[in-house]
């Protein structure tokens, strides 16, 4: 019980002093001071902060202060209460962040580490059921920097936990290696439709919902992260305008 009060917030001559209550029962101050042999301004100052988290109540008999263990319930209320104030500072935070906030933010991930767990965040953070956009013309590389045991371990499960979709365009060149991709992965959450080779670049996109990630996988591996809606809206509709003419 001593742990659990203590990461209630509790010091330790307060639970000290609780602890000595809940054994003895309503006493004196003098009670509580043969019981813990300690000084007794120690001792009051313990019971003046266990009054004022109403731990504690004191009444008077016979001139004398007593003291005694109030309803247990009042912990999980005291709980309550400064759970109702931190979710109010919470949302106070989030409007003054609001407030500061740019209308675009550029992050980049590099190294192998760094960029699964871009993957991982964003599949955690994007909205269930989603479609994300892809044009991305190397699958093998991709394959390759993500390492198999987690592409297909991890990045799938937590991809298939949120049910991300995609739409993904290719070249032709390609069309073999995202076949054997999608076999290993078993995964029904993706279409894909092919274009020349000629009509896609050697940096892959992806659209995400509030982002777009432009990826490349070659001497140097990194993802650049561009939240900007207005960006994102023009990549989408580049995108769009690609799958019309691209074919399965």
């Amino acid at each position: 019980m001593q742990e659990d009060l203590k990461k209630l917030g509790l010091t330790n001559n307060e639970i000290s002093v609780y602890l000595s209550l809940l054994k003895i029962g309503e006493t004196p101050v003098g009670g509580i001071i043969n019981d813990l042999k300690f000084h007794r301004q120690i001792i009051y100052n313990a019971l003046d902060s266990l009054e004022k988290k109403n731990m504690v109540t004191k009444t008077i008999k016979n001139k004398i202060h007593h003291f005694k263990i109030n309803d247990p319930k009042i912990i999980v209320e005291n709980l309550q209460k400064q759970e109702l104030i931190a979710k109010r500072i919470s949302k106070n935070i989030e409007k003054e962040l609001g407030k500061n906030k740019y209308d675009h933010e550029i992050s980049i991930y590099d190294g192998r580490q760094k960029i699964q767990r871009f993957y991982l965040n964003q599949f955690k953070n994007q909205p269930v059921g989603i479609t994300v956009y892809v044009l991305i013309n190397f699958i093998k590389k991709f394959e390759e920097v993500m390492e198999e045991g987690f592409l297909y371990g991890e990045y799938l499960k937590k991809r298939e936990e949120r049910k991300i979709y995609s739409k993904n365009i290719a070249s032709d060149s390609n069309r073999k290696d995202y076949e054997d991709l999608y076999k290993k992965s078993k995964s029904k959450l993706r279409d894909i439709k092919f274009l020349p080779d000629n009509l896609l670049g050697p940096i892959g996109i992806v659209v995400w919902e509030e982002s777009i990630s432009l990826i490349s996988f070659g001497k140097n591996n990194f993802i650049i992260d561009i939240r900007n809606q207005e960006l994102r809206s023009s990549y989408l509709k580049h995108f769009n305008l690609l799958w019309k003419i691209a074919k399965k």
